[in-house]
């Protein structure tokens, strides 16, 4: 049997603001995490025009918040993020962490 799905405007936007809220309730808590165990984060959040001006990729996590630029780069720091799940490329200059 065919489920005919009849989503109002009103449910549709409820779940995109719920997602949104969701992935800022994510990142909130990474970056509080990874900011009180010693970390700076030199970047995080970013909007598409930024993301573009200092080279980001076009899929960037940073851009949903879930994506953070971590100074400084020392081996304690890459094991520290990998602890909390997350996807560390070092950069040179700073640690890029991601959700994975």
């Amino acid at each position: 049997m065919k489920k005919n799905w009849n989503f109002s405007p009103e449910l549709g936007l409820f779940l995109f603001f719920t997602t949104v809220m969701a992935f800022l309730a994510v990142g909130i808590v990474y970056w509080l995490i990874i900011r009180y165990s010693g970390m700076i984060i030199t970047s995080w959040w970013r909007s598409p025009s930024k993301n573009t001006e200092v080279g980001g990729v076009s899929n960037s996590l940073h851009m949903i918040g879930l994506a953070w630029d971590v100074v400084p780069v020392t081996e304690e720091n890459t094991a520290k993020l990998q602890r909390l799940g997350l996807r560390v490329i070092n950069e040179g200059d700073h640690l890029h962490a991601q959700i994975l």
